[in-house]
C-alpha cells in the first residue's frame, strides 16, 4: 500500500487504497477498542453488585483508575482513611475479585481481570 502511495512502478499514486486500508484498520482497532471498555464495565458493575459498603464500592471504583494499587495509592484517590480502605480490600481478596502480593509493608493489590481486559 506505501509503495503505492510513493507510485513505485506506478504512473498515479494510489491514494485511495492507503486511505481506505488505514480507514478500516483504525475502525477495527476502535471496535477493538470499545469492546474492551465495554468488558471493563460490565466487570465494575458486577462487583458493585456483590458490595454492600459504601466505602468498599468506592475503594473498588478507585481500582478501576489503578488496577495496581497501594493503600496509599487508594485513599489519594478516594480520600478514605487507611483502616477502612485495609478493611475493604480484605473484603475483596475475600470475595477473590482482588489479589494482594505477600508484601508486610506497602503491599499492593491487583485486579487482574481488568489487566487482563485490558492487555488483550
Amino acid at each position: 500500500m506505501l509503495n503505492g502511495v510513493q507510485a513505485i512502478g506506478r504512473k498515479e499514486p494510489d491514494w485511495k487504497s492507503w486511505i481506505l486500508f488505514f480507514l478500516n484498520a483504525t475502525i477495527r482497532m476502535a471496535t477493538h477498542q470499545y469492546e474492551k471498555l465495554d468488558r471493563a464495565e460490565k466487570l465494575y458493575h458486577e462487583g458493585l453488585s456483590k458490595l454492600q459498603q459504601p466505602a468498599t464500592k468506592k475503594v473498588w471504583g478507585a481500582l478501576f483508575s489503578s488496577p495496581i494499587a497501594t493503600v496509599k495509592q487508594i485513599q489519594e484517590a478516594t480520600d478514605l482513611a487507611p483502616p477502612t480502605i485495609r478493611k475493604s480490600l480484605v473484603q475483596l481478596v475475600e470475595l477473590n475479585m482482588i489479589f494482594g502480593d505477600d508484601r508486610k509493608r506497602n503491599r499492593r493489590y491487583y485486579q487482574y481481570d481488568l489487566i487482563r481486559i485490558m492487555s488483550e
